[in-house]
């Protein structure tokens, strides 16, 4: 599986020809490493419906509008157990990528939101991790303002999230992960599993 970075203008590039030995690399988690629109579809069992259908940010008002209002609700019920998170699907190509990073001696922190609903949430996603990746439990940095986490290269799926910390970090390099929801939006860089 190939890590392509795509430049604005359309040139490619991948991954591993761009980043430097030892660079200190931040993924955020749902959406780069973990599949959140998949293992949730799955979870409340929502059929006829996948993660590339999934094409606005409020995966709620998707399910409410495909399956009702008892639907998102149960969506929400099963995000407030931890073993929907310590059993959360990957994502295609996130295994490649961690491995790639650490061959590069890269310093890899996840940062990643708090699901705060959801008791024991933190030890989930920690375990997770590690089972998933070999991450140190340290090697997770538990905030919702990523933008005050340093590193050189910063990779996420939420648009907000990409452009907040572009800002707080001109020097260092800014990524968004591709998926449905965020497509549309023009940003410097885009990274892509092929």
């Amino acid at each position: 599986m190939r890590h392509t970075i795509i430049h604005k203008n359309g040139t490619h590039r991948g991954l591993d020809t761009w980043l430097i030995t030892g660079e200190s690399v931040l993924l955020d988690c749902d959406g780069v490493l973990a599949d959140f629109s998949t293992s949730l579809l799955e979870a409340i069992g929502l059929e006829g419906i996948t993660a590339a259908d999934i094409d606005e940010w409020d995966i709620f008002s998707i399910i409410e509008r495909e399956a009702g209002i008892q639907a998102r609700y149960s969506a929400f019920g099963v995000l407030e157990d931890p073993h929907f998170w310590a059993g959360m699907r990957l994502m295609p190509g996130a295994q490649e990528l961690v491995h790639m990073l650490k061959a590069l001696q890269c310093d890899i922190h996840v940062v990643t939101s708090p699901w705060v609903a959801c008791a024991g949430w933190d030890k989930a996603r920690r375990d997770w991790l590690c089972a998933a990746f070999s991450l140190r439990h340290d090697r997770l940095i538990i905030t919702e303002a990523k933008s005050k986490v340093v590193g050189d290269l910063f990779i996420d799926d939420k648009i907000e999230h990409v452009r907040a910390w572009e800002e707080a970090h001109p020097y260092s390099i800014a990524v968004l992960m591709d998926a449905p929801y965020n497509r549309n939006e023009d940003v410097e860089w885009r990274l892509t599993y092929e």
